[in-house]
Formats: C-alpha cells, sequence, structure tokens
C-alpha cells in the first residue's frame, strides 16, 4: 500500500478533493491548459502520455468509475500506469493493459483543479518540467503543489 494511505479507509491522508464524476472526462494541466493525450490516438502497451492542445479527440478521452480510486481507461484495453510500476519521481506514465494493478489506480480529484496521485507510489501525475510544450511527457514527482501537478476534468 502507498505511503499516506491508511489501510482502514483507503484515502490518503492528506485533504484532498472529492473524485471526478463517473463517465468519460478530459484531464487538463493547469499550469499549460492542455490535455493528457496519446499522441495519435495509438494505443500500445507502453505509449507514452503526453499533453497536447485540447481539440475533442478521441485521443483526450479517459473513463473514470467516480470512485475516490479509480483507472484511467483509455479505452476497453488500456488503461492510464506508471511504468513498471516505478515508485521513482520522473517515472512516465504511459498505457498498459487493464489489470487493477496499484500503478494503475488514481486518485482523481473533483469541482476545481486538483492532483491526480497514484496509488502505488502516493506521487502525483505531472507535467516534466512544468512544461508547456506540445508533446510533453506525463510523469511522477512528490507533491510539491505546483500548478504542473494540478489538473481540472470536465466532459
Amino acid at each position: 500500500m502507498a505511503a499516506g494511505i491508511s489501510s482502514a479507509s483507503a484515502e490518503p491522508t492528506a485533504s484532498r478533493s472529492v473524485s471526478a464524476e463517473a463517465g468519460w472526462i478530459r484531464v487538463v494541466n493547469s499550469n499549460s491548459g492542455k490535455c493528457l493525450a496519446v499522441p495519435g490516438g495509438n494505443a500500445y502497451p507502453g505509449a507514452v502520455v503526453v499533453q497536447w492542445t485540447c481539440n475533442g479527440g478521441a485521443s483526450q478521452s479517459w473513463y473514470t468509475s467516480g470512485s475516490a480510486w479509480s483507472t484511467l481507461k483509455y479505452d476497453n484495453v488500456h488503461c492510464l500506469a506508471i511504468g513498471g510500476a516505478s515508485t521513482a519521481n520522473g517515472a512516465k506514465a504511459i498505457l498498459w493493459p487493464c489489470n487493477g494493478g496499484g500503478e494503475q489506480l488514481w486518485y482523481v480529484g473533483g469541482a476545481t483543479t486538483s492532483p491526480i496521485y497514484n496509488w502505488n507510489s502516493d506521487k502525483a501525475l505531472a507535467i516534466g518540467g512544468a512544461s508547456k510544450a506540445e508533446g510533453a511527457a506525463a510523469i511522477q514527482w512528490t507533491p510539491n503543489g505546483g500548478s504542473e501537478q494540478k489538473w481540472w476534468f470536465y466532459n
């Protein structure tokens, strides 16, 4: 179980927002205003997830169950994951066949901008170096409150 998580409640110990509503959502980085995306919509195991100008396309759609800890499904096969179940800062967010592992479980915040935390590492989903560049990779990093680690969600 990830650091900072109580086994009794399976909730993060830090104060965090309520979960996003169930359904297909867009995940937008607060720092860049760009959407979490799969380049060219090419879904395969190990595909690196990036930020891209929001365009309403299927490559930017993610499904969440709406529960506090949820997978972010890209399609019926692939989920957002941290490669190799790494707990290291800078490990890339990738697509991987959905298997329910901790590296695929995310605490998805709601109402306003909030971090997205990985169950396995208890690190925040971020855009490396607070980049605003098209195609910058999504990574995990120790939570620091930076806008590159904050996201908002919309249907």
